[in-house]
């Protein structure tokens, strides 16, 4: 299981951001995402599908859209966040593609609310897991259905 000073994954973002290191907590963000990322060269195409269906059920789930969050401030988008990180915890035991699409969720959210250059990285990769992959799952979709046509 990745680790993040030395403590495993499934712990909370803000535990492994608290403390008296010096990274900054978009740091610490961006080193988590790459840490959760599945290794994509090594995924079949129905691991592939199910991390892409993943995030969409989760950005359908919870409405995230690339304007959910103006005008949202941190408290009001914190039971959101809570919940995220509870599935994420649940998931990082059972199956770690899915966890790993919940964890760019809840990246996604938290990075939105850090006035940090690596967190707003981690915004806009994740951004790209979120976005793109809908419009690519609609086009598999619309291509399987064609075939079977």
């Amino acid at each position: 299981m990745p680790q993040l000073k030395n403590k495993p994954m499934s712990q909370s973002i803000q535990e492994v951001y608290g403390g008296s290191f010096t990274k900054s907590r978009g740091t610490s963000l961006l080193e988590t995402y790459e840490d959760c990322l599945p290794n994509f060269d090594s995924l079949d195409e129905e691991q592939h599908l199910k991390f892409v269906k993943a995030i969409r059920l989760i950005s359908d789930q919870f409405k995230i859209s690339e304007s959910r969050f103006e005008g949202v401030t941190l408290a009001e988008a914190q039971p959101m966040i809570d919940r995220l990180r509870q599935l994420y915890n649940d998931y990082l035991v059972k199956n770690r593609i899915v966890a790993a699409a919940v964890f760019i969720a809840l990246a996604h959210i938290e990075s939105y609310y850090m006035d940090d250059p690596d967190a707003k990285l981690v915004h806009n990769l994740t951004g790209l897991h979120i976005y793109s992959p809908i419009q690519w799952l609609e086009r598999y979709e619309s291509g399987r259905m064609e075939e079977e046509a």
